[in-house]
Formats: C-alpha cells, sequence, structure tokens
C-alpha cells in the first residue's frame, strides 16, 4: 500500500450505503446521492486504473472498501493485490492479502 493507512468507515455503514456484485467486482449506490442515482456504479477510475470512491470528502480505493465490505472488517495496515494484475479487477477470488516488501 502506498501512502499512510486510512481507516475506513465500519463495514456496517459500508453495508448501508452499497451493494456490492461479486461479477463485476463493482459497489453500487443503495440510495440516492447529490451526483449519484440509487443504482449507479460508485467511483471513477483514476489514471493509476484505480477504482477510487469519495465518501465524505475523503478518498478511498475501492478495492479496500469491497474487501471491508466482503470480510466485515477494516483490513488496517494489510497489503491488498490483485491477483491477475489488473487494479481495477474487484472481483473476491481477485483480491488477496500480501505482505509487504521490506526495505533492504
Amino acid at each position: 500500500m502506498n501512502g499512510t493507512y486510512k481507516p475506513l468507515p465500519p463495514a456496517a455503514e459500508l453495508w448501508e450505503l452499497y451493494s456490492y456484485n461479486p461479477l463485476t467486482g463493482n459497489l453500487h449506490w443503495r440510495q440516492g446521492k447529490k451526483r449519484a442515482k440509487k443504482g449507479t456504479k460508485a467511483g471513477s477510475r483514476s489514471n493509476t486504473g484505480y477504482c477510487r470512491i469519495r465518501l465524505r470528502n475523503v478518498e478511498y480505493v475501492a478495492h479496500r472498501l469491497i474487501w471491508s465490505w466482503l470480510h466485515g472488517r477494516d483490513p488496517g495496515q494489510l497489503v491488498l493485490s490483485h491477483v491477475n494484475g489488473d487494479s481495477s479487477a474487484n472481483q473476491p477470488w481477485n483480491l488477496q492479502t500480501v505482505s509487504p516488501t521490506l526495505p533492504s
């Protein structure tokens, strides 16, 4: 994970805000927001290829929110990786924890 660890909202809050489609790997808004209609895909793809979602003026990478949504807990300091190398593929079978590389 690049940068500093950013705590996620509680999983229960994520369950209220989003539905998740494991086939597409996308979160969708359960309720309408100012800029998003109910049922629309949450977030947008950044120039680095990661889907980013803004929640209460804080930006998160979608795969960490999805991990929390699936497992019911914040992954904390765990580093998450995409098995197939595609940073936009957030299906459950494509997300894994990895050991962080230590500087030599």
